[in-house]
């Protein structure tokens, strides 16, 4: 006999312990009575009951996991063993990839009917569908790959009430080290060295065959790029012999304007020299004259006029000994050394023999030089030969740009130069700023380019900056210009004090 649930479309089967009256029925012999009764009859008598006066209702049997088997041997639960607790108790193991040969037992506990139990299991990502077995038993996974699983078991009692929670087990089996995270990201790695590689290779192939045919077009212009170089170097050699000649012409005529000055500031104290000694013969014979006529007042007087002159001579005789001994000091043959040099006496010394040679070019020219030293300017170390050429090239360039100015003025036009020392922080500062024609604005970055100038053809060899700027680079110092076009340009040298 049967019972189907409508509810939970379910069957439900009776036996000989629920009181029937045998396992064989007649065909036929059933009946339903006026008050409800179903009655079948069989072998052994008649059975009769309510559907409604049948006790279905029944407690769930209570689902165990009762042991875990490792290549069927049994688990046992201790200290150095996969299990720590009891395997009822335990809620996850964890296996390695070595150990994915499982079994495990299940059994369900109830007491009424126990051999009417249902059982049935699934290993959650692994098994597609439940296994349903009619009595306690074993789930065999012999070869389990690594992953995360659930085993799952259930089972219902004799009257088809499923206990659904039933028994659960998690299971993590462990991947092999060579499918571990830290072994593919190796495997990763290896790969990107060996694409690395294979890409190195074809491109090295690439390269050494474009290698080859730069070869190639390298032999083939060798010849043509040899003969170009001898003419480059003829060239060169040609370019050299020509500079070294314009330097040499550049040094000539900063010579020629430094003896011009050297002439002209000599040439004063000489004249007055050359003058009082005239003057002094002609009192003597004077003096000789009274002193035979012995006139004692006049001879006096004669004899105080000669004192008077001599002394005069003494003096402009001790200022052109002076001029001779300072160019002897800035042409000696250690001028080369940097020696502690006084800036204001070197630019006054410069400025007056550019005035004179200035001068001695053309006597109608005329200039009002200006000198503003500061006396509390303290020595700076130069080579004073080579600082008083840089300053007799820009006094003799401002020199030369009023006069430019003058030539095309109205008449109304003052020619002024002025040079001046200071201090800014620790920089000796000289500037020479004339009130010329300015330099224009599409040459400034120029000027200070060797073989440039703006003096007409057979004036200038174009070095005279150039020149300047390399000796102030090799004193650690600046060369800076300020200029405005019409106006006049201010050149500053500033070198460091220490």
């Amino acid at each position: 006999i049967s019972s189907f649930d409508n509810r939970t479309e379910k069957f439900s089967n009776y036996t000989l312990a629920d009181g029937i009256q045998g396992l064989l029925f007649a065909d036929g012999s059933q009946l339903k009575t006026k008050d409800g009764y179903f009655l079948f009859g069989g072998n052994n008598g008649v059975t009769m009951f309510k559907p409604e006066e049948v006790n279905r209702p029944s407690p769930p049997p209570k689902v165990y996991i009762t042991e875990l088997k490792l290549f069927n041997k049994p688990v046992l639960a201790g200290p150095e063993s996969l299990l720590s607790k009891p395997i009822e108790e335990t809620g996850e193991i964890i296996l390695k990839h070595s150990q994915n040969n499982i079994s495990l037992d299940f059994i369900a506990i109830h007491y009424s009917n126990s051999d009417r139990n249902q059982y049935k299991y699934m290993m959650e990502n692994y098994d597609r569908d439940w296994i349903e077995l009619g009595a306690p038993g074993t789930a065999y996974y012999p070869n389990l790959p690594p992953g995360e699983y659930v085993f799952r078991v259930m089972a219902s009692n004799d009257k088809s009430v499923w206990n659904e929670k039933g028994a659960t087990l998690r299971i993590k089996v462990l991947p092999p080290w060579w499918r571990t995270i830290w072994a593919y990201l190796g495997y990763a790695l290896l790969l990107a060295l060996l694409m690395f590689w294979v890409n190195r290779y074809f491109r090295n192939r690439v390269v050494e065959k474009e290698r080859e045919r730069n070869r190639e077009r390298e032999l083939e212009q060798a010849k043509k790029i040899q003969k170009a170089y001898h003419e480059l170097e003829q060239t060169h050699e040609s370019l050299k012999s020509t500079q070294k000649q314009l330097v040499q012409a550049e040094k000539m005529a900063s010579l020629g304007e430094l003896t011009a000055g050297i002439a002209h500031e000599i040439q004063n104290p000489l004249n007055f020299v050359n003058n009082f000694s005239d003057v002094n013969r002609e009192l003597t014979e004077e003096l000789k004259e009274a002193a035979q006529k012995g006139n004692l007042e006049d001879v006096r007087s004669l004899a105080d006029d000669i004192a008077a002159n001599e002394e005069k001579i003494r003096t402009h005789g001790q200022r052109a000994d002076s001029i001779v001994k300072s160019m002897l000091m800035h042409s000696r043959a250690n001028a080369g050394h940097p020696e502690p040099t006084d800036l204001n006496k070197l630019a006054d010394e410069y400025m007056r023999l550019a005035y004179h040679g200035m001068r001695a070019r053309n006597s109608s020219f005329n200039v009002d030089m200006q000198f503003n030293p500061d006396p509390a300017l303290p020595p700076v170390t130069v080579v004073a030969q080579d600082i008083g050429r840089l300053l007799l090239n820009l006094i003799n360039n401002a020199i030369y740009a009023v006069q430019e100015k003058q030539q095309k003025s109205d008449g109304r036009y003052l020619p002024r130069v002025t040079i001046s020392t200071s201090q800014e922080n620790d920089m000796a500062v000289v500037s020479v700023e004339d009130n010329g024609t300015g330099i224009p604005e599409a040459i400034r970055e120029k000027i200070m380019q060797p073989f440039f100038t703006t003096k007409p053809t057979g004036q200038g060899t174009g070095l005279g900056l150039s020149l300047g700027y390399d000796i102030v680079k090799s004193h650690g110092g600046t060369m800076d210009v300020d200029t405005k076009e019409g106006e006049g340009t201010v050149f500053k040298v500033k070198l460091p004090l220490s």
